[in-house]
């Protein structure tokens, strides 16, 4: 129980901190068709630039796991003000669609470093990546 204590606290902490290291925290919410038990590896966002669709972050699922809470998938964003860079690990509550658990949905924080914009995201894992999805965020 002190484990979740702490890490709630340092996670409270760098979303507290992140507007004064030159980013902004999101919330992104993705639903994920064919997850079933961890098939999918991660997303990568991708933004609208110059009318073009660009990647800017990939994030990787790094766990999943039953928690006291619930079903709780982890996740890391490895890109941090443009460069890829490892960022902290993050717990999103796992949502599974009724008469569809293979496919779930989550929150994941998004911390953004670029000017604000239109995004998209595409799923990958070992065997290749998704298409872009058909519906887009503004962040």
């Amino acid at each position: 129980m002190r484990r979740m204590g702490v890490r709630g606290a340092v996670l409270a902490l760098a979303l507290l901190a992140a507007p004064m290291l030159g980013c902004e925290a999101k919330t992104i919410k993705v639903q994920l068709p064919g997850f079933n038990n961890g098939t999918v590896d991660g997303i990568w966002l991708w933004k609208q630039i110059d009318g073009q669709w660009r990647r800017v972050c990939r994030i990787d699922f790094t766990d999943r796991r039953m928690t006291h809470r619930g079903e709780t998938l982890y996740y890391v964003q490895n890109c941090i003000d443009g460069e890829q860079r490892r960022g902290l690990v993050l717990p999103a509550a796992v949502e599974r669609m009724p008469g569809n658990p293979g496919t779930i949905t989550v929150d994941l924080w998004y911390l953004r470093y670029e000017d604000g914009g239109t995004y998209r995201a595409s799923a990958f894992n070992e065997s290749g990546e998704s298409t872009l999805s058909s519906t887009s965020v503004v962040l």
